[in-house]
């Protein structure tokens, strides 16, 4: 079969490549040998041959008779092609910054992962709206990060009367009392002011947990120290800006060997946010190879008409099981993302050599949110076991000057002037770090963008770093409420670099009231995790601007444990509405507060960036 032939020989190229200056180890003992970095010639002769052996296999899908057959092995070798065309481009500079939430926040917060789950599973709540109660939905306490499925089967009325739910593991979304829509179980008939409300929500959960959960840390300087933990250790072999490589030892004892989704990585940038990753490879050196040489055979077999769909399906499920796997006790692994690394994150989820699947019965309650005009009597009083806590404020109030010039990150993105709503063509996003004062600064007034002095502070440069006289006319740059946008076009040379002077608005010395329980303001009140604030009798000292902040808060309250740490708000704040007369806010709280807090803005001002970006290429020197 000449062309499985052909395309592993390309592939061969992965294998042969140079470490680059940048990627280059520090003198070791034994050189590394899990990835090669390729030059510039061989991912662009690897590029092209990629996309030969494309146009190839889709030139024998053709031929192939069984439409169905034919369309499943089209989309096969279509992601087979993104994949390895993502691959050749690994260690590629990331333009397009963009971030993720951090995949195990909540992990670290208990003893271990069985009080992890304990803690998921009781603090899983459900919402109606009342007084009519006509739909109810679920709420969990934080994204759950392993596997696990809930199975709704009743809900319990509040006169005892029990009710059972559509059975959406069958794929049933309704039955003769509800259907399921928009995530919400929805009473079919309407309900009356009269009519029982649910009070329970029953439910069974099956989760899959691994048997550990071990994280190493690390950064540039940790490359070639070995990290141990738990008979695990990681080496760190390459650190670039937007890669890292790692080697990872695993015990000869251990249960079962890992698998490629068992080993997580992670990076995080100067700001603490977390970077969106574009890329791993695979524990397998020969990964792409079996891939591209079973697409190859496949194709063959199903022109010959030798293979059938359900064959397909049986052998990739098969080779993905046999390819997740690399044997030994000494594994490779590397990530890419979209920015700037900082520090490096990995984490290993060693699997139980038996079956570590938990079945519970829940009995999930039932809270209220009261709608329009009401009272106090409608709030529910239930109190969550918890505790869930608030790892947002922990975050830095605000950024100096000094730490503007390192933790402000930069993202770049090209638009089609085509377009009827573009007038840029390109953009610079200022993306300003995760801080406690965006409670009080909105993303609208955070860049001075309107300055009459930021915008005479603007100098653009060509690439030899000599200063382009500005273009005369309308649309050639603007600030805005994310950055910078200019259309390159209009200068005499293509800009390669821009400064500015952009006033920043900060709020850096947040007002944080703190309260004990026994010395709360009058008309604030706290009942086990239920704290109500009655705006006709607390009087704060200052007031959110709903409207520009787009909540539905007044005022900030958060609530600390009885060890000062802050606890996690189960859902949005509750507000009873009353006819000419100000409102009482209801929140909630994963556990039992023991202090409560009031922040307020406070005190602000602004602060002098000063910008100094590397722009984009023009398309032309590409």
């Amino acid at each position: 079969m000449k062309m499985k032939v052909w395309s592993l020989t390309f592939l061969g190229v992965l294998a042969v490549g140079s470490t680059t200056a940048f990627g280059q180890l520090p003198s070791q003992e034994s050189p590394y040998v899990g990835r090669e970095i390729l030059t510039e010639e061989q991912r662009s002769d690897a590029l092209s041959q990629l996309k030969n052996t494309r146009d190839q296999w889709q030139e024998k899908i053709q031929n192939i008779e069984d439409s169905l057959l034919s369309r499943r092995l089209n989309n096969d070798m279509l992601i087979l092609y993104r994949d390895m065309h993502e691959n050749l481009l690994f260690d590629d500079q990331a333009y397009r910054l963009s971030y993720i939430d951090q995949r195990f926040p909540q992990v670290g917060d208990y003893a271990n992962l069985q009080a992890f789950l304990d803690a998921y599973l009781a603090n899983i709540v459900a919402w109606q709206f009342v007084p009519e109660a006509q739909r109810f939905w679920v709420t969990p306490p934080f994204s759950f990060p392993f596997d696990i499925h809930m199975r709704y089967t009743d809900v319990v009325m509040d006169n005892g009367e029990m009710k059972p739910l559509p059975e959406l593991a069958r794929g049933l979304r309704s039955n003769t009392e509800f259907q399921y829509y928009n995530e919400e179980f929805q009473f079919l008939d309407e309900r009356s002011l009269d009519d029982p409300k649910p009070a329970t929500l029953l439910a069974e959960s099956q989760a899959t947990m691994p048997e550990d959960f071990i994280e190493f840390e690390f950064d540039a300087s940790d490359v070639g120290k070995t990290l141990e933990h738990r008979g695990y250790a990681i080496t760190p072999r390459r650190f670039t800006e937007f890669t890292y490589d790692v080697e990872i030892q695993v015990p000869e004892n251990q249960a079962l060997p890992l698998r490629d989704i068992d080993i997580v990585g992670e990076a995080i940038a100067v700001g603490g946010r977390h970077i969106y990753m574009r890329s791993e490879t695979h524990l397998n050196a020969d990964y792409f190879s079996q891939k591209a040489a079973w697409l190859d055979d496949t194709i063959e077999r199903a022109v010959q008409g030798t293979v059938e769909l359900t064959d397909i399906t049986a052998e990739i499920r098969a080779l993905n099981e046999c390819l997740s796997v690399a044997e030994g006790t000494t594994l490779h692994k590397a990530f890419a993302f979209n920015g700037s690394i900082e520090k490096a994150r990995v984490t290993l989820l060693p699997q139980a050599a038996q079956d570590s699947t938990t079945s519970r019965s829940l009995e999930i309650p039932v809270y209220s949110r009261p709608v329009g005009d009401s009272d106090m009597t409608m709030l529910s009083d239930a109190v969550l076991e918890g505790p869930v806590f608030h790892h947002w404020t922990q975050a830095r109030t605000d950024l100096s000057a000094e730490e503007m010039q390192q933790q402000i990150l930069i993202g770049y993105s090209t638009f089609d002037l085509e377009r009827p709503d573009v007038d840029y063509a390109e953009s610079v996003y200022l993306n300003y770090p995760e801080v406690q004062s965006q409670l009080f600064v909105s993303p609208d007034e955070r860049y001075d963008y309107s300055s009459d002095a930021a915008a005479q502070s603007v100098q653009f440069y060509n690439d030899k770093g000599g200063p382009i006289e500005m273009p005369d006319g309308d649309n050639v740059f603007a600030f805005t409420e994310h950055g910078l946008v200019y259309n390159p076009q209009y200068f005499s040379v293509w800009p390669a670099r821009v400064t500015a002077t952009l006033p920043i608005l900060t709020a850096p010395n947040i007002i944080k009231r703190h309260y004990s329980l026994d010395e709360l303001p009058e008309g604030i009140r706290l009942d086990g995790n239920r704290l109500t604030v009655d705006y006709e009798v607390f009087t704060p000292e200052e007031m959110l601007n709903r409207e520009k902040f787009r909540t539905s808060n007044l005022n900030y309250f958060f609530a600390m444990d009885s060890a000062q740490r802050y606890l996690k708000q189960v859902g949005s704040v509750i507000e009873i509405s009353r006819e000419d007369r100000e409102p009482i806010h209801a929140f909630y709280f994963y556990g039992r507060p023991e202090s409560i807090e009031l922040w307020y803005r406070g005190e602000t001002r602004y602060v002098d960036y000063a910008v100094d970006v590397e722009l984009r290429d023009s398309p032309l020197s590409e």
